[in-house]
């Protein structure tokens, strides 16, 4: 019982690491338009997120996105699962 609510724990808090990375990245876009890009013309700016992974990236571009978000959910996951194992040590 402890394992699975150790394993859980960890798979919980490596979902809401992802969830607060996209909430962070979102607001930054956000933020970076309103304070870099012009205001005078009033037109809507596209955002052509695959043109600039391939030109960061090469071909290449999913397996690198892909490996960043098993990466940051592993990150979550890794400290969920330390953390939790901390907190339902048995001993004194």
């Amino acid at each position: 019982m402890r394992a699975l609510l150790l394993f859980l724990g960890g798979f919980a808090s490596g979902l809401l690491t992802i969830f607060a990375v996209l909430v962070a990245l979102v607001l930054l876009l956000v933020l970076f338009a309103i304070v870099a890009l012009p205001h005078g013309n009033h037109e809507q700016v596209g955002w052509d997120v695959v043109s600039l992974l391939v030109s960061m990236f090469g071909h290449h571009w999913e397996a690198v996105l892909v490996g960043i978000t098993l990466s940051v959910f592993g990150l979550g996951f890794t400290i969920g699962f330390r953390i939790l194992n901390r907190r339902l040590a048995v001993g004194p």
